[in-house]
């Protein structure tokens, strides 16, 4: 009989969508039967399907990021309709929309054999953009909704302090993410002479572009770097803003055509405001190349600063690192020795999986 699997996940894109990904492909064998109840966003593929192994269910359901009550109360009841007619071991939970429906049709069909986990991928009550009264708040809910299911799973080191430390929640457990090093593998030789630093994601206020491109405009006059961000966005302030900075815009493109792109990379930046645990920062940093990245949750968990990369605190720190790393092939070599070494060690997806598998109750 196989062990039936859940995922409810509202925020199906980015890292999020990569570790779905790589985590149910690798655990996708004849023991498990994995379904996952998603909705959409700007940067879902629009061949998402494509992504996952054959015989995983996709459900597409109706939720949003923001509260809205007849949406949310609709997307209970169709959580709940299912669980009815699945009968799963297990439901997991992906990122605080989803955990919040998702435990309320947990709680008004809660069965003892079901086993229920939730995995923030980064804690809502960190949100800079946000006030501290909603941030009180997010961390309250946080801590009062963690009584309904059975695990609350930190991607990262700093996350789950942060949950056990100061939010008072019982049942944290640490799961560090994890990806697949064979597939991010070390850079091939590079075609050009020209320097290229680059970051990874969406274009949206958690990750500061603004920040990036005032970092990219304190080199627009060496015409040997060049600076480009991979991924896409709408907000035309942050794309004018990074345009007049002389930073190349991908736009959203193919899991391929990243690594392509990355393989070019000589220095990866990360200027978010908050994180969990970066999938895009892994697989840089699995790529062998070196990272400087803001000082904060998630990604002071990966880089050990000076070994695989740099923390920066100010436009002045990225400048600096960048000047360093590039000026030194000592320094570049090292970096990007630590940072593949490092990935293999403490973040392979190989761990992960074997964590997961535990905390589903397929391994003791």
């Amino acid at each position: 009989m196989k062990f039936k699997i859940v995922h409810i996940v509202e925020a199906f894109s980015t890292g999020i969508f990569s570790w779905l990904v790589d985590i149910n492909n690798a655990l996708n064998d004849d023991n498990f039967e994995i379904t996952i109840l998603h909705s959409y966003r700007e940067e879902t593929p629009a061949d998402y399907d494509h992504y996952f192994s054959q015989g995983i269910k996709l459900i597409p359901i109706k939720m949003t990021s923001n509260i809205n009550p007849i949406i949310d109360i609709k997307g209970v009841f169709q959580i709940i309709k299912y669980i009815k007619k699945a009968k799963p071991d297990v439901i997991h939970l992906h990122s605080s929309k989803a955990g919040l429906i998702g435990r309320l049709a947990y709680l008004l069909y809660h069965h003892s054999s079901i086993k229920c986990v939730y995995q923030p991928h980064g804690l809502a009550s960190l949100r800079e953009n946000s006030s501290s009264l909603a941030r009180y708040l997010f961390s309250s809910a946080e801590y009062f909704l963690s009584k309904i299911n059975t695990l609350t799973i930190a991607c990262g080191k700093t996350e789950y302090e942060i949950m056990t430390d100061r939010m008072g929640i019982e049942n944290a457990v640490c799961v560090p993410n994890g990806i697949d090093t064979n597939k991010f593998k070390k850079k091939s030789p590079k075609k050009s002479e020209t320097i290229t630093i680059a970051t990874s994601g969406g274009i949206r206020y958690q990750k500061a572009p603004w920040l990036f491109a005032e970092i990219a405009s304190q080199f627009i006059s060496q015409n040997h770097i060049q600076f480009i961000w991979i991924g896409g966005g709408s907000d035309e302030e942050y794309l004018s803003s990074l345009k007049d900075s002389e930073v190349k815009i991908t736009g959203w493109i193919s899991t391929d055509k990243m690594i392509a792109e990355l393989n070019d990379v000589d220095i990866f930046l990360l200027t978010s405001l908050w994180e969990g645990l970066p999938i895009s920062l892994l697989e840089a940093q699995s790529m062998g190349i070196p990272a400087i990245v803001s000082n904060i949750v998630g990604n002071k968990d990966v880089i050990v600063d000076g070994m695989n990369g740099f923390l920066a605190n100010e436009v002045k720190d990225y400048v600096d690192y960048i000047n360093r790393i590039t000026k030194s092939d000592e320094l570049y070599k090292s970096l990007s020795t630590h940072s593949r070494g490092h990935i293999k060690k403490v973040y392979s997806q190989r761990i992960t999986v074997q964590q997961i598998r535990m905390i589903y109750g397929m391994e003791e």
